[in-house]
């Protein structure tokens, strides 16, 4: 299982290059420069899962790779260091695991498990 990837900033990030939903499922492949998410199943979920948000700042490696990412270019972000208040962005994570394994386990979500349990990645 995959939940958002996009901006977990280390030392090097590398692009997304297709979009990504919380909670699909599907195969990670890293490339020297991309990450490319295929998505082979997205689970149908009848309860709320809970995801937690966490607010984190750009700094300029993750403003540069944001603006090179951008589909519209006139939404690029600039990177002043003196600023006292600096741009944001927020990471989702998945944090009721327990509700989403119940929810997967759930008879809607049947051919899923399937997958899960053939799939080698």
């Amino acid at each position: 299982m995959f939940s958002c990837n996009a901006l977990p900033i280390q030392s090097v990030q590398k692009d997304a290059s297709t979009s990504i939903e919380l909670g699909a499922i599907g195969i990670m492949s890293s490339r020297l420069v991309q990450n490319q998410f295929q998505i082979n199943a997205i689970p149908s979920l009848e309860q709320k899962i809970r995801v937690k948000s966490i607010a984190k700042f750009f700094d300029k490696t993750t403003i540069s790779y944001y603006n090179k990412n951008q589909p519209d270019t006139t939404k690029t972000i600039t990177y002043i260091d003196s600023l006292t208040i600096q741009p944001k962005y927020l990471q989702l994570e998945i944090i009721d695991k327990v509700t989403l394994l119940e929810e997967l386990n759930a008879k809607s979500n049947k051919t899923v498990v399937a997958y899960l349990k053939t799939a080698e990645n």
